[in-house]
C-alpha cells in the first residue's frame, strides 16, 4: 500500500457531515462517511498523477492488448 502525505479537500456539504458526526459522536455515521467519502478521496489522492498524454487512460494493473497472458522466458539458460 502506498502511503504518503496527502491533502484532501471537502466541499461544504462534506464538511457539514463530518462536523455533524463529530458533534453527535455518531460511530455508524463516521464509518459511513469514511466509506462513502474519505475512501474515494484517499484513493484518488494516492493514484499516480503524472502520466504522458498517450497514457492518460492508463489504470493501475491494466493489461496491454499486445501483452501475452503468460510471460515466457526468451533465453532460458542451460547449465
Amino acid at each position: 500500500m502506498d502511503t504518503r502525505r496527502v491533502a484532501i479537500t471537502f466541499d461544504p456539504l462534506e464538511v457539514q457531515r463530518a462536523m455533524q458526526v463529530v458533534m453527535d459522536d455518531d460511530r455508524e455515521g463516521a464509518l459511513l462517511f469514511m466509506r462513502s467519502c474519505l475512501d474515494r478521496k484517499l484513493r484518488d489522492a494516492l493514484r499516480p498523477h503524472c502520466v504522458p498524454v498517450f497514457e492518460a487512460s492508463y489504470r493501475v494493473g491494466q493489461r496491454s492488448p499486445h501483452q501475452s497472458r503468460q510471460v515466457v522466458e526468451e533465453n532460458p539458460r542451460s547449465n
